[in-house]
């Protein structure tokens, strides 16, 4: 890599010496204090030549000294500054540089400034800086090894430190800071410019300093990228905003964000009918894909006194009976797990059969599939996972698709900590173990060595809608769930809303979610000595299943034991003990149908079809108003090849488009009637949603989609 050719200049020279550690003979120092006043300001002003950013951290600085030769890299602002085009070769030729311009001469009260041309967005290519006589960087093809990195290594030492900053006058911003962590054999510095310029521009400048300590090799990558921002602005979900909105609209709107007013319009011309003008505003700034908008033929009604639903005229009375039971008490438990729900009112709206999912956690607004409507109140643990959701996801979000189970792993463990907290601790493990079935079910689909079975899967160059599976929701799952275990419950809830006030309005990622969760108990000698036995290299990348938790089963085992005796009937075994009836099942719950049907999936071998038919008729199966459950069924039958179950399998792929029944069914129909599967999905693909048609003609016609 190229190395620096100018000297080192420090500006200014503090007293504080910061923070320091020193690893097999280098030496690390950070250096954190305010933002200079207005007299080192100007004199750093005089010594650049350029003005300075809105924020400047003069007395910031990192540095790697080798002990012993008293070699060293190091970070500080006017070096950095001192990189930036003088001349106004590479300024950015936009209109907001004239308002920039005019902006600067009122910053800093007390300085006299003269703004002459320069690169305003203070974009540097700062590598560091080595004193001149020092030995410099060569240029080499030797990369800094990932591999090492991911490694599970203790953490001895970690800082961020800001070097400056800008708003490039309410534009967007700029900023260059630096984190370093240290490791027994090892240490990763990241030097990273970051500019926003709004509507214009996203450009990044990575230097990354490696440095083996045993080999005293010192490797430095320095990284230039840029995008038009309309091409990036929705591609991260740890980019957020706040927004104010106008929708107009004939019919009613709901969005996610809280409703300021809504003003009936004049028709204009030969426009009939009624509009309104709704406002909406939401002050928490939530990432772009939280952001939705929904209008249409809808009524609303109470469901607690913070909440409505709102769905067609016809479906209202059964959606509000299906929640108006459960939904507060959900709310007031989830705010004594963690803290006070945050956006105000928490609403669902029920929407049409083609949703793809169980429900999307839009703030305020909580997006449902009808499938939880099933008239006996056994579904609505959708609803305790989305308003999960309102801090898990919506407060606190993953930084990038590869952290998804930070969403997804947390809001499943908050579900079921509600799940514990109404209906005992028996449920939590009751709803694990169906969980752990999903898991299975989705590992197998991908098999066990695939990339996506891993916790923090790679995704370069992969569709994320590719990788969505249950896998993300159990395995994060079961990580917390085990943490919880190995801490102790006690201890762990004082972490919960530890975590959630971090990094509420913040993204992280997994290694942040790992940190903050050791230093949380650094002086917890019990808890560090439990935590030190964690594998957390395995957890984050091992592809497969994770170490299965010891659940309690005793909900279940009555479900697996009247499986058994249809698994003994199917092989002859004792089939003369066994007449099945319909007393068999009363006072089930449907969950508790759902893991015997799926207990049944697991057999080795299918039932017989005269078994699946005689199930469905003795045990009502077939006339379930139940997604959950008779599509379990359908499943059952379509392995036994009962063909009885075929054509309402057929007519119930016409009637859902939620992916979690879509998908498997079509996979199961495809293996037994390919005809029928095909004719199905061509009679019903433009009732789907575009992302579940598109992962169903994969599953029908292999990975590039389309018909054959």
């Amino acid at each position: 890599m190229a190395g620096m050719d100018s000297p080192t200049t420090h500006f200014p020279s503090p007293t504080d010496a910061g923070h320091s550690i020193s690893q097999k003979g280098f030496k690390i120092t950070t250096r954190k204090l305010p933002i200079l006043k207005a007299g080192p300001i100007e004199e750093m002003t005089a010594k650049l030549g350029i003005a300075p950013p809105e924020m400047i951290f003069g007395d910031n600085r990192v540095s790697v000294t080798h002990e012993q030769t008293g070699w060293a890299i190091s970070f500080n602002a006017f070096d950095a500054l001192d990189r930036v085009d003088k001349k106004g070769d590479d300024m950015l030729k936009v209109a907001y540089s004239q308002e920039w311009q005019k902006n600067r001469e009122k910053v800093h009260e007390g300085i006299q400034e003269v703004v002459k041309p320069f690169d305003w967005s203070y974009t540097t290519d700062y590598k560091g800086s080595i004193n001149a006589g020092d030995t410099q960087f060569e240029k080499s093809s030797k990369p800094i090894p990932l591999e090492l990195l991911k490694r599970p290594d203790p953490i001895l030492f970690f800082d961020e430190v800001m070097l400056y900053e800008d708003e490039l006058a309410d534009n967007g911003i700029a900023m260059l800071s630096c984190k370093i962590r240290v490791m027994p054999a090892r240490l990763l510095l990241l030097c990273r410019f970051f500019m926003r310029l709004d509507h214009v521009l996203v450009r990044l400048r990575d230097t990354r300093v490696y440095i083996d300590f045993a080999a005293k090799e010192v490797i430095r990558e320095y990284v230039a990228k840029e995008e038009q921002y309309e091409v990036v602005k929705q591609d991260t979900p740890d980019v957020k905003s706040t927004f104010d909105i106008r929708v107009c609209s004939a019919l009613p709107v709901v969005a996610s964000g809280l409703l300021e007013r809504s003003t009936q319009l004049q028709a204009a011309g030969n426009e009939e009918g009624e509009k309104r003008l709704y406002s909406f505003s939401q002050k928490i700034p939530i990432p772009s894909y939280l952001f939705a908008i929904a209008s249409g033929d809808i009524v609303g009604a109470p469901i607690g006194p913070r909440s409505m639903v709102w769905t067609g005229p016809e479906e209202l009375e059964a959606a509000k009976w299906e929640l108006e039971r459960d939904t507060e008490t959900f709310i007031k438990t989830a705010e004594e797990i963690v803290y006070p729900y945050a956006w105000t009112s928490y609403n669902v709206l029920v929407l049409p059969p083609s949703f793809p999912y169980g429900g999307m956690e839009n703030p305020v607004y909580t997006f449902a599939t009808p499938t939880i409507i099933s008239g006996d109140r056994e579904n609505i643990d959708v609803i305790a996972h989305e308003l999960s959701h309102s801090w898990s996801g919506n407060l606190v979000t993953n930084a990038s698709w590869e952290h998804f189970w930070l969403n997804e792993g947390w809001t499943t463990y908050l579900e079921r900590r509600i799940q514990a907290a109404v209906h005992g601790e028996a449920q939590r493990d009751f709803s694990a173990i169906i969980g752990w079935k999903a898991l299975t079910d989705s590992i197998n689909e991908f098999g066990e060595d695939h990339e996506f079975t891993k916790l923090i899967p790679s995704l370069t160059d992969k569709d994320p809608d590719d990788s969505f599976s249950s896998v993300p929701y159990e395995k994060g799952f079961t990580l917390l769930y085990t943490l919880e275990k190995l801490i102790g419950q006690k201890k762990w809830d004082k972490f919960i809303p530890h975590y959630f006030t971090q990094y509420q309005q913040k993204s992280l990622d997994s290694g942040e979610f790992r940190k903050t969760l050791q230093d949380f108990f650094t002086d917890d000698q019990e808890a560090s000595g439990a935590m030190a036995n964690v594998d957390w290299h395995s957890w984050f990348y091992k592809p497969g299943f994770p170490p299965k938790p010891d659940f309690d089963t005793s909900l279940v085992d009555v479900c697996y034991h009247l499986a058994d005796k249809w698994e003994q009937k199917a092989h002859n075994e004792k089939s003369q003990a066994f007449i099945p009836k319909s007393t068999d099942i009363t006072g089930w719950t449907a969950n508790q149908l759902v893991v015997f049907l799926e207990r049944i999936q697991l057999f080795e071998n299918a039932l017989p079809p005269s078994d699946s038919t005689l199930m469905g008729t003795v045990y009502g199966f077939a006339e379930s108003k139940n997604v959950e459950v008779v599509s379990r069924y359908y499943e059952v039958g379509l392995r036994a090849k009962d063909s009885s179950v075929y054509e309402p399998t057929a007519r119930l792929l016409g009637q859902v488009g939620r992916m979690k029944f879509v998908r498997p069914l079509y996979r199961q129909l495809n293996a037994v009637d390919r005809a029928l599967a095909l004719s199905t999905f061509e009679k019903n693909k433009d009732f789907y949603h575009p992302i579940c048609r598109a992962m169903v003609e994969k599953d029908l016609f292999g990975k590039q989609g389309g018909t054959p």
